[in-house]
């Protein structure tokens, strides 16, 4: 390489952008994933339903839901899931960081004040996981198998894949948990 061209090079330098760092923000991590989580499985349960009955997306939950957070939580490098006070699956059960927060989200909702999300960076030195929830809110669809009136079938349903069932008896717009992504430390 001619000399002229290299100190032009080495002289362009300093105002050629720094190689940029490609991973991105742990938060936007999360919501990314927890975004796409939320969107397949209520595709999925919508699909379901449509095609071959509430019943059917019974088994969605239970069997494909737990599918779909680990191959959404491995395209964006988190762990996903969901969790409530009033769990349906046992294995959706808070741990000990979930249940304050589940416990102050659901106080906020009864008082009139809807918690959408929340972010929970570790402390500065910490190889603990960025975290990061965002509430669930009871829609439409969810009252066939979440709602104050259920079929006979959902109930025989619930019955037998969910013997201790926690959570029916929702309304429309009712805080029903949260889905929760953790990001590890870098």
């Amino acid at each position: 390489m001619p000399k002229p061209l290299l100190i032009i090079l080495f002289a362009l330098l300093p105002i050629l952008p720094a190689a940029a760092d490609t991973a991105p923000e742990p938060a936007d991590q999360a919501r990314a994933a927890m975004g796409e989580f939320g969107q397949r499985l209520r595709e999925r349960l919508v699909a379901t339903m449509q095609a071959e009955g509430s019943v059917a997306a019974i088994a969605v939950c239970q069997d494909e839901a737990p599918v779909i957070a680990r191959e959404v939580g491995a395209k964006h490098g988190v762990t996903l899931g969901r969790t409530a006070l009033a769990v349906r699956n046992p294995r959706n059960q808070p741990t000990v960081w979930q249940m304050p927060l589940l416990e102050r989200f659901d106080a906020a909702w009864r008082a009139g004040e809807q918690l959408l999300e929340e972010a929970l960076p570790p402390a500065a030195g910490s190889s603990a996981p960025y975290r990061h929830v965002r509430a669930i809110r009871v829609e439409g669809p969810c009252l066939v198998c979440h709602g104050e009136q259920l079929s006979e079938a959902v109930t025989a349903a619930l019955a037998e894949r969910y013997p201790l069932d926690l959570a029916t008896g929702y309304r429309e717009g009712d805080f029903r948990g949260l889905m929760w992504a953790e990001v590890p430390a870098r």
